[in-house]
């Protein structure tokens, strides 16, 4: 479908087509297209978006370099940059910068009238800080989201998943109920979502039955998914749990560019030296250390 929108409108379909290779982690086919679309003169924050992620995963520091100065002093845009330089720097293990960056996206985007986004900043950073175990922080960053924007459907997903990793099931469970009311036909709030929000709230309640049983939800033609909303780059929900990931179910997140689906059997680490290794699982039984731990996350972190 994405290479007949591209035949239809190829500067809205190669947009489309590059965000979908990245997802698929085809990052050879998600260069050429990036080159297809340079060479049609497209030039916007979404693909710069791309090329950025892109050049992350493919461990290329002079054109992420580049990326960030292209989104540096473009009032509209700068936000962007800023956060996923944030995600970048929480990826290396400099906290207290990607909290500085987190902090000058949100203004950035309060300064150009952008409440939503400046929300969705503060809780991407929230789910940062959980993953890091900074739980305090974590309630505290999903709160302020919340009041900058508490309608905000990015806003709130990412605040319940904060929420539920960070030991606040209550207010996890509260904004699940409002978003599943909300959005009754929205596949991948129902399918992803929902049932991460759930499994991780379930697996803070000590009951891992109850987050097997959310997980189900996430059916097979729901694999593969990139989500594009409202014009910005969303991430995908994570499972940060080591039991949900026993049974193949796993999902990464670098700024913004999101997958999850079921391995079956195959786990795909985010870690520092191990991304896009497939590790087989023998008994179920995962790898563990300072590659590992905590980097199935939204963010990047």
């Amino acid at each position: 479908m994405a290479r007949q929108a591209l035949r239809l409108d190829p500067p809205a379909g190669i947009e489309n087509v590059v965000n979908y290779l990245l997802a698929l982690q085809r990052f050879g086919e998600a260069k050429q297209a990036i080159q297809q679309a340079m060479t049609q003169r497209t030039d916007n924050f979404i693909l710069h978006s791309a090329i950025y992620a892109l050049a992350f995963l493919t461990a290329d520091p002079s054109t992420v370099e580049e990326q960030q100065w292209w989104f540096a002093g473009k009032s509209q845009v700068e936000h962007y940059g800023l956060s996923f330089a944030s995600d970048t720097e929480a990826y290396a293990g400099r906290l207290h910068k990607a909290r500085e960056l987190s902090q000058r996206s949100v203004d950035s985007a309060i300064r150009s009238d952008s409440k939503e986004n400046a929300g969705v900043w503060l809780t991407n950073a929230a789910v940062r800080e959980a993953a890091f175990g900074n739980f305090p922080e974590a309630r505290q960053y999903a709160t302020a989201g919340l009041k900058l924007a508490a309608a905000g459907q990015g806003v709130q997903v990412e605040a319940a998943l904060a929420y539920a990793m960070a030991g606040g099931t209550t207010h996890a469970a509260m904004l699940a109920t409002e978003l599943h009311k909300r959005y009754p036909l929205d596949t991948q709030m129902q399918s992803l979502w929902l049932p991460a929000i759930q499994a991780q709230s379930a697996l803070d309640n000590k009951n891992p039955a109850a987050a097997f049983a959310a997980l189900q939800a996430t059916v097979p033609p729901a694999e593969y998914g990139f989500r594009l909303c409202r014009d910005q780059l969303m991430p995908l929900p994570n499972l940060n749990s080591w039991s949900g990931l026993s049974h193949g179910w796993t999902s990464r997140n670098i700024f913004g560019v999101g997958e999850y689906y079921s391995t079956r059997g195959v786990v795909h680490i985010a870690g520092k030296k191990t991304i896009g290794k497939r590790i087989p699982l023998d008994n179920k039984k995962l790898p563990c250390g300072d590659n590992f731990e905590r980097t199935l996350v939204a963010g990047g972190a």
